[in-house]
């Protein structure tokens, strides 16, 4: 089943229903909220393949140090830490999970942009984006950056599989400017040349 659904993980009521009403009257994005990370983990154990994107508080309730981000990176949903705490600590603290962005919450062009950019996320999913590079570390960085931001994400290691994976039709190519059988802005220039809807960086 087609993830459809943004997981709101807030326990201000006044904030979630802000964030909800935007979401679902501006954007047409249905939602769940979960005021704890006992509910939160209830509705994942039940319909993790529901949600797309989560919205996650980092103090609740029954957590205090970001445990719902933990939890919703263990379903695989990407997450946008939506947070009044700005201690440069918490990019550490979670520099190695699936994040899309950090939001503060600052007032309310926060929740716009909140709103925004959980659609910007469902929009991107409909985009995929091939990964040109010879180097393994490089291209799995760049999938990991890309995916949580909803890309379908393609690769390619050299020109001739470049010019294989061209086939799927991708939307944005990334391309690195020294393969080891071509240079990437000749590649550019044949890309550019045979092909109208690539964008390519």
């Amino acid at each position: 089943m087609h993830a459809t659904k943004a997981l709101i993980i807030e326990d201000a009521q006044s904030l979630s229903s802000v964030i909800v009403s935007e979401l679902e009257n501006s954007y047409e994005i249905s939602c769940d909220v979960a005021a704890s990370l006992e509910e939160a983990k209830s509705l994942l154990d039940t319909r993790s393949g529901d949600y797309f994107i989560a919205s996650v508080d980092l103090q609740l309730p029954d957590c205090k140090t970001g445990e719902a981000v933990d939890l919703v990176n263990q379903y695989k949903v990407p997450a946008i830490i939506f947070t009044g705490q700005q201690e440069p600590s918490i990019r550490e603290r979670f520099k190695t999970h699936d994040l899309v962005d950090y939001v503060f919450k600052t007032g309310a062009h926060s929740i716009s942009y909140i709103c925004w950019l959980i659609q910007r996320v469902q929009l991107n999913r409909a985009i995929t984006v091939l990964v040109v590079d010879d180097s393994q570390a490089v291209t799995a960085s760049l999938k990991k950056l890309l995916g949580n931001q909803g890309f379908k994400v393609i690769s390619a290691e050299d020109v001739a599989h470049c010019r294989i994976a061209m086939k799927q039709s991708p939307d944005i190519v990334v391309l690195d400017q020294y393969l080891p059988d071509g240079l990437g802005h000749e590649l550019c220039q044949e890309i550019r040349t045979q092909y109208d809807s690539p964008t390519l960086q």
